[in-house]
């Protein structure tokens, strides 16, 4: 069964804020599972196997002397450290990656708190139209955005357009008013 933890869980577990001293397992990287699947060996398809594996993940199987077994940050699952100078913190470079994700979303949010951008107002913002009844905010907005679609004439182009339209028809072609017979 997976379980499932946060991006804001994950960092409150990172920085050790964890109140309940519960450790929330991610998916293994490759390292865990390398490491695993060496303790547990052959045994995956034994019923002892959810013993082993238990123990495993409660650290009681590797020495505790041992620097080079340590927890993942990222999927928290003990792994060996084969590096050199045994200063790895994650088991795999997937978990790495992750782990730089959530330092860098944290970063974006430090510095958007510090220092916010406001967003442009634009004119479409002030109508609600969200509401049963929608309506503008402001009066000048509402006439700029209506501009946009229907421009604003004088009384006497409107009446000249009106006339157009009764002698010729609407639209914007010249309708004949009248047949010619051509005599075929």
């Amino acid at each position: 069964m997976e379980t499932y933890v946060s991006i804001e869980d994950q960092l409150e577990i990172e920085e050790g804020n964890n109140p309940d001293g519960v450790i929330e397992y991610g998916e293994p990287g490759a390292g865990a599972i390398e490491y695993a699947s060496q303790i547990v060996g052959d045994l995956s398809k034994s019923p002892e196997s959810i013993q082993v594996i238990t123990q495993l993940l409660n650290g009681e199987l590797h020495d505790t002397d041992d620097k080079q077994v340590k927890r993942c940050d990222y999927c928290r699952y003990f792994w060996r450290d084969d590096s050199l100078r045994n200063n790895k913190r994650t088991c795999c470079e997937e978990c790495k990656r992750k782990v730089k994700t959530l330092q860098k979303r944290k970063q974006r949010e430090r510095r958007e708190l510090l220092n916010p951008t406001s967003k442009k107002r634009k004119k479409k913002d002030d109508y609600v139209y969200w509401l049963e009844y929608p309506y503008w905010i402001n009066e000048e907005s509402m006439f700029d955005e209506g501009e946009r679609f229907e421009k604003p004439m004088k009384t006497e182009v409107l009446d000249y357009i009106h006339t157009k339209n009764q002698k010729y028809g609407v639209g914007n072609r010249k309708r004949r008013t009248s047949e010619r017979d051509y005599g075929f």
